[in-house]
């Protein structure tokens, strides 16, 4: 899972665990056409991966830390500030927080 496209990545993995996309779909409370849109996605929002994580059993935001250890990259989000700690307990990260 190195491509950097957090969309393949999780219809690779719906595939390999076998589940129709139906049910995945009823698993993270959305439509069967909406999960065919995530699967275009290359990036998604922090809960719904979460949640993916969890139907799925598998970790991407882990996962998603280790795609490249030489690389870094300077990343813009917009976070409420209420899940700073979560953030940073989650993910090696360097936070420079600037109120916009």
């Amino acid at each position: 899972m190195a491509e950097n496209h957090i969309g393949k990545d999780i219809k690779q993995k719906v595939f390999e665990r076998k589940i129709s996309i139906a049910d995945f779909a009823k698993q993270i409370h959305t439509s069967r056409p909406n999960v065919y849109y995530i699967f275009k996605q290359p990036s998604i929002d922090y809960d719904r991966l979460q949640l993916i994580s969890k139907v799925l059993d598998y970790d991407f935001c882990v996962d998603a830390q280790n795609i490249s250890t030489n690389k870094k990259l300077l990343v813009l989000i917009e976070i409420p500030e209420n899940r700073l700690d979560e953030i940073k307990e989650h993910f090696n990260v360097k936070l420079i927080m600037s109120e916009i």
